[in-house]
């Protein structure tokens, strides 16, 4: 599996990021991702909307984004945590944790990106 970011920012504060996720050269599912720190508040939040009309939203009170860890907010089922570590100049990771609603295991996962 692979995925393609094209990532905008829009002034200090916020970002968005439209992701294309493909599978064995099938294009799956196509989500736009909105990360936001909020000053006021010292939080950032993430929110994300899925073709497939899947939406989370996560939020994370750790003072910069490197090393961060996440809770998800919405849906309030997926109880769900993650951390974002920036690993190199170009690059970052991601290790997920969450529950899943249909099964009520704990699933995992770790992504690695890389700035091309």
């Amino acid at each position: 599996m692979s995925e393609t970011q094209v990532v905008t920012a829009h002034g200090p504060q916020w970002l968005h990021a439209a992701q294309t996720t493909m599978r064995d050269g099938q294009t799956g599912s196509q989500q736009d991702l909105y990360l936001a720190y909020n000053p006021q508040h010292a939080n950032w939040v993430l929110v994300t909307i899925d073709s497939r009309g899947a939406s989370q939203v996560e939020t994370s009170t750790s003072p910069a984004l490197n090393g961060s860890k996440w809770s998800v907010v919405y849906p309030s089922t997926s109880n769900g945590t993650s951390v974002f570590t920036k690993t190199a100049g170009n690059a970052y990771s991601s290790a997920s944790s969450w529950t899943s609603s249909k099964t009520g295991k704990v699933l995992t996962s770790k992504e690695s990106c890389t700035r091309q």
